[in-house]
């Protein structure tokens, strides 16, 4: 994951008063990234998992759920606004245009993350991502909260139901909007 990401949750770990709160719950390696995240561009996608099961622990789903638009909206959002404004200048500002471009959007804080979408019906269809590595039920969750953020981009409600592969490597989300 993007250095800037696992940035924005510690950010988004401090606004939600959850960083003392799980610090004790977490492994000693992600603990000492927390204390001082560093400048890298690129951080082990397992410390993110750490931290989304920490707070599933002491918030459950709830919890995971505000960390992850709390990450988007304050941190995330805000350096990916640049691409995603470029998206939206050349194409409408809708769910299509942001599901059919997500590789671009992404690009600057995921590697080894690929992208499908097949449109369903005029206002919903399937994202299917692909992951380098094994995800969790939780990482896939966040995808869900993650696409909720979009929904909000885009200025319209939605809903968002994933389906894990059994192999941990994929997940297809239904997609649908009003």
């Amino acid at each position: 994951m993007g250095g800037s990401l696992f940035r924005g949750s510690v950010t988004a770990l401090c606004s939600l008063g959850l960083f003392d709160v799980i610090r004790p719950l977490l492994p000693e390696d992600t603990r000492a990234l927390l204390d001082a995240p560093p400048a890298s561009p690129w951080i082990p996608r397992r410390h993110c998992d750490r931290i989304f099961q920490a707070v599933s622990d002491v918030r459950g789903p709830a919890g995971v759920r505000a960390l992850v638009l709390t990450m988007s909206r304050e941190t995330v959002g805000p350096i990916l606004l640049p691409v995603i404004k470029t998206v939206f200048a050349v194409m409408s500002p809708s769910p299509v245009s942001f599901f059919r471009r997500l590789d671009v959007i992404t690009r600057p804080q995921l590697k080894g993350s690929t992208f499908k979408y097949e449109a369903a019906g005029a206002k919903e269809g399937f994202v299917s991502v692909t992951q380098d590595c094994v995800v969790d039920a939780l990482g896939w969750f966040a995808w869900d909260c993650a696409f909720e953020f979009m929904f909000e981009l885009c200025r319209v409600s939605g809903t968002v139901h994933g389906m894990p592969a059994v192999d941990g490597k994929s997940c297809r989300f239904w997609v649908h909007w009003t």
